[in-house]
């Protein structure tokens, strides 16, 4: 099966991070990016091109060429309602598969490479990156969190996912687009996931380093 893959990157009031990780997104993977600016107060448009500007000029290409494309909510719905827009958008324009990468510079776009590959083999199959918890910085919060969801989603599904609350994953679109949602906000990612072990795909994981700043530089609206 030849696979169509795009990028998404779901973002709100990352105005430190968002070029850096759209930038490295087109540096890092061959896939067309679609950013989602979910209704930040400084439009992510702007930001981008304010960059292009700059001093880089990649950015200008790939919006001149198509390749980065940019959504934007006049108000805040949630991430789960970004990334349901990138589904439907993703899926009118063919393409198979979308990777979803958080715009607060927490994910290395390069290792979507990675995930990529086991989408290949498995193309029916969710592909989540699951993160290395080793650094001090860690919250402790997203580590109960986790440990939280994935003992849930367990007792939903009978299926043992080590970090289901990771943003990073390769969906196949051929089957999310069957599916219908009730979530909206942050609870989408584990809905979708959930659903999909229901409608019977099976989720593969693979390790990836993450990057966490000190907790007086980090913005979460988790």
């Amino acid at each position: 099966m030849i696979l169509r893959i795009r990028l998404a990157i779901p973002t709100y009031d990352n105005p430190a991070t968002i070029a850096e990780v759209t930038l490295r997104a087109l540096r890092e993977t061959p896939f067309p990016v679609l950013v989602v600016d979910d209704g930040s107060e400084a439009p992510v448009e702007g930001i981008l091109r304010s960059a292009a500007a700059a001093g880089l000029a990649e950015l200008l290409s790939a919006f001149a060429t198509g390749r980065l494309v940019v959504s934007r909510f006049a108000k805040n719905h949630g991430k789960g309602a970004a990334i349901q827009h990138a589904f439907r958008e993703s899926v009118a324009l063919g393409f198979t598969h979308l990777v979803t990468v958080d715009g607060d510079g927490q994910h290395h776009p390069a290792e979507a490479m990675r995930l990529a590959e086991v989408a290949k083999k498995h193309p029916w199959d969710l592909v989540i990156g699951a993160r290395k918890f080793e650094s001090a910085t860690v919250p402790g919060l997203s580590k109960f969190g986790r440990r939280f969801s994935n003992l849930w989603v367990g007792y939903q599904t009978g299926a043992i996912v080590s970090d289901s609350q990771s943003g990073f994953r390769i969906y196949p679109l051929f089957l999310v687009q069957n599916l219908r949602f009730f979530t909206r906000k942050y609870d989408f990612e584990i809905e979708v996931l959930i659903r999909m072990i229901w409608a019977g795909s099976t989720v593969r994981e693979l390790e990836i380093e993450v990057f966490y700043p000190k907790p007086e530089e980090r913005v979460s609206h988790f």
